[in-house]
């Protein structure tokens, strides 16, 4: 049976093969097709489905720079939270519901750190991201 170290590897190098894949429709196909997506800032700006994060792709595909590196780490656990129930309610599920299946389905979770040189000029990009 794998470890959780050996699982993380894993999505590690899934991971680095989803950013170096540049086709939005074979990016997408790196998500499971029930794969949800739940934006902290904007939670309207939520996905339920593969397709639906596959579309927001596309739609912020011109505003992502096109150099930047990242760091990829399992989530202490501090950070292994789900939000709160507003925030995750536009992709149809509760936090709590969340952190069931979280528990349930032994989900291992990773902290990627994006670091974007904007263009022409523009300051980097710092964005977080938080994958289970």
């Amino acid at each position: 049976m794998a470890t959780t170290a050996d699982v993380f590897d894993h999505l590690k190098v899934l991971y680095e093969k989803y950013r170096a894949t540049t086709d939005m429709d074979l990016r997408g196909l790196f998500f499971s097709p029930q794969c949800v997506q739940i934006c902290r800032t904007n939670p309207d700006y939520a996905a339920t489905s593969r397709e639906g994060i596959v579309e927001y792709m596309r739609e912020s595909h011109d505003f992502v720079p096109s150099k930047g590196h990242y760091t990829i780490r399992p989530l202490r656990d501090d950070e292994f939270t789900f939000e709160t129930d507003d925030v995750v309610a536009p992709t149809g599920l509760t936090s709590a519901i969340l952190e069931q299946r979280a528990k349930a389905e032994n989900w291992i979770g990773t902290r990627v750190d994006l670091w974007w040189e904007a263009a022409e000029g523009k300051n980097e990009i710092l964005v977080k991201v938080q994958y289970w």
